[in-house]
């Protein structure tokens, strides 16, 4: 049988609609057929399907009146969930009505995703296949549907401890961390979730996560694809802003096409969305397209973007320009930071382009500030599986560490493995610091107290967890301490560049220019602290009370 062809899309509003023909046996093959639609006919309804990909290379068939298309399982097993055994389905979903080999239709549909799901009557959520364990959290669900639907709310006792582990579970599933599914569900009416015959609705699911109204009882977050729905992000006055924000926010959220970490977030930007839409091309390397968006946002954002590169990456482009399909965490960005970009009509750097380098980087960040200081000695680097082992270290760490007179004897436990892991002089330096110092430098100036056996919050945890996580502490050869990353080098240079909010790492070049190690290093000084944010360091402040050390450094 031939292969499916796709016919184009007629009007800039037209899209596609998957129409599957009826089925009493669950097990009888796939067949439908494709109608056009515009988003301007309101005359027919149709429900948005969101699901994860999975392995592209494990395919299904469909079929279709004379033609046949492979798709993947996960989609496939998507489809014969939702076939009726009576009459036609109508659906939307991406991986078919989207001609995937024709990259500027695939552009034209992600710019007008937002208002598919949006015209959608119901978006369907597909899960995983539920195994022996799920059955009790299902049929809590149903029931707090059943409930919703009679009274508008749950009203029962709260979930059991073996619920709420189910939930935590449940939080596990891959759809969960994926960047597409935020827009998908973002701000919808109606979300429904479907888990092998079980269905249940986003309000069940919400009334159990917050116990039936009263506290938050897991130990782990909600994911944002959850809280989005009902409270999406703050809407800011620039769209620059928005994707910034946006960005922070998704960091740890996966894409099949490193592009699409940040083309998913192009319909939470709000009404000035459209700014963004030159930027989504799939026609253009991995590496223009992140060169694009950090033209697109440093006109706004100032050298504040420099903390987006927290980790060198390995890209065919300047070290200066963030790589988004790291998920390694970065400096947080929060709402009320939209406040604080400099209002200045000086900038504080120039673009210009250069001869190509070995890396194939043409364009230089020109910039001044001041040597700081050099790393002289660095520890091992962290790392965390997740939040139980996070919490380990952390109290290995803080108990080896910190005064004997600010922890419970009873949960003091020196370990050797502290020692080897920090380094000696690296050890020294931090145990002569202040306890209190030493706890808001190590969450790079997050609100941590230790000092009692109730201290290890989880928002503490995290804070430790997203400061250190694949960075080394680093002693500089003024005495001070600093966070750097995993890949930075005895002789590197702390600098304090103008127009930047925190420190940054650099390496010295043979040609004179200078690399970017790091944009967000957390020095552990108390001098030039922000009174507002104190893990913002007055960079400006400290670069003009150090006129005479002021130096024009090139980043490639």
């Amino acid at each position: 049988m031939l292969t499916y062809r796709y016919r184009p899309l007629e009007h800039d509003d037209s899209f596609r609609i998957l129409v599957i023909f009826p089925s009493l046996d669950s097990s009888d093959p796939i067949r439908c057929t494709i109608a056009h639609a515009q988003l301007s006919d309101e005359s027919f309804e149709y429900e948005a399907v969101s699901y994860t990909w999975g392995d592209a290379t494990e395919t299904q068939t469909i079929y279709f009146p004379s033609a046949e298309l492979n798709v993947g399982r996960n989609c496939y097993n998507a489809l014969r969930r939702l076939r009726c055994k009576h009459q036609d389905c109508l659906l939307w979903i991406d991986a078919i009505c989207i001609d995937q080999n024709d990259l500027q239709e695939r552009a034209c549909q992600v710019r007008m995703m937002e208002k598919i799901y949006n015209r959608a009557s119901t978006v369907l959520v597909i899960l995983q296949e539920p195994n022996a364990n799920s059955d009790a959290l299902f049929e809590q669900l149903k029931i707090g549907d059943e409930m919703i639907s009679l009274v508008g709310r749950w009203v029962r006792d709260p979930p059991s401890d073996h619920i709420l582990k189910l939930l935590e579970d449940l939080w596990r599933d891959p759809w969960f961390t994926r960047v597409w599914v935020l827009q998908e569900v973002f701000a919808k009416t109606t979300v429904y979730f479907i888990s092998g015959s079980t269905c249940f609705s986003y309000d069940s699911l919400a009334q159990l996560y917050t116990c039936y109204g009263g506290t938050i009882t897991t130990r782990t977050y909600c994911p944002r694809a959850l809280q989005w729905i009902r409270l999406p992000p703050g809407n800011f006055s620039t769209p620059q802003f928005n994707l910034w924000y946006l960005l922070s926010e998704t960091r740890d959220y996966l894409a099949t096409d490193a592009k699409d970490r940040v083309f998913a977030l192009k319909s939470m930007l709000g009404s000035a969305q459209s700014e963004m839409d030159y930027l989504i091309d799939y026609t253009h390397s991995l590496e223009e397209c992140y060169k694009r968006v950090a033209m697109f946002l440093l006109p706004v954002l100032g050298l504040r973007l420099l903390t987006a590169v927290r980790h060198t990456h390995d890209k065919k482009m300047p070290s200066w320009i963030p790589d988004w399909s790291q998920n390694l965490p970065i400096h947080p960005t929060y709402p009320e930071d939209e406040d604080k970009l400099g209002t200045s009509d000086e900038q504080k750097y120039t673009i210009r382009s250069s001869l190509p380098n070995s890396n194939g980087t043409d364009m230089e960040l020109l910039v001044t500030g001041c040597c700081y200081a050099r790393i002289v000695e660095k520890s091992q680097s962290f790392y965390f599986i997740d939040v139980d082992d996070a919490e380990r270290q952390m109290k290995k760490l803080y108990y080896s560490i910190i005064p004997r007179h600010d922890v419970d004897p009873e949960d003091m436990q020196d370990d050797p493995t502290v020692l080897a892991h920090l380094g000696t002089t690296v050890s020294d330096a931090m145990s002569s610091m202040d306890s209190g110092q030493l706890h808001t430098f190590l969450t790079r100036f997050g609100a941590i107290h230790l000092g009692d056996r109730h201290s290890f919050a989880r928002e503490e945890i995290d804070g430790f967890s997203n400061s250190l996580q694949q960075c080394r502490i680093g002693l500089m050869d003024n005495g001070e301490l600093v966070i750097v990353p995993e890949a930075i080098r005895y002789g590197d240079v702390i600098v304090i560049i103008s127009g930047a909010i925190v420190a940054c790492a650099l390496r010295c070049s043979s040609d004179g220019s200078w690399a970017l190690i790091s944009g967000d290093c957390q020095m552990s000084t108390e001098k030039f602290r922000s009174q507002r944010d104190r893990s913002y360091f007055m960079c400006d402040e400290y670069v003009a009370c150090h006129q005479d050390r002021l130096e024009e450094f090139r980043l490639r």
